[in-house]
């Protein structure tokens, strides 16, 4: 985390305060294993699905597993074949695709 956290605001055209720029083995270990608590939380929290009913224009309901989500509104975005199978792609508010 410590090393993409310093790439992604490379990107972002910004750079990180340089009197806290230091090698991770150099990071204390309290600060170690705040990074680590935080980047556990958020790998359990995308790891973890939601299961919704939505229904489509024709009154079709259908439950699927999403992932965690704030957005409830839920509609079918198109339907295409994948490796032969017919599957509903699916849009929240947002724009989020979900199949």
């Amino acid at each position: 985390m410590h090393d993409a956290y310093e790439a992604a605001a490379a990107e972002a055209g910004w750079q990180t305060q340089q009197a806290s720029r230091v090698p991770w083995a150099d990071v204390p270990e309290a600060n170690k294993a705040t990074m680590r608590a935080a980047v556990t939380a958020l790998l359990g929290w995308l790891d973890t699905t939601e299961t919704v009913q939505i229904m489509d224009m024709t009154g079709t309901v259908e439950t699927i597993e999403v992932p965690p989500h704030r957005h409830r509104r839920v509609t079918v975005l198109r339907t295409e074949w994948q490796d032969g199978n017919k599957v509903r792609v699916w849009a929240c508010d947002c724009g989020h695709e979900l199949t």
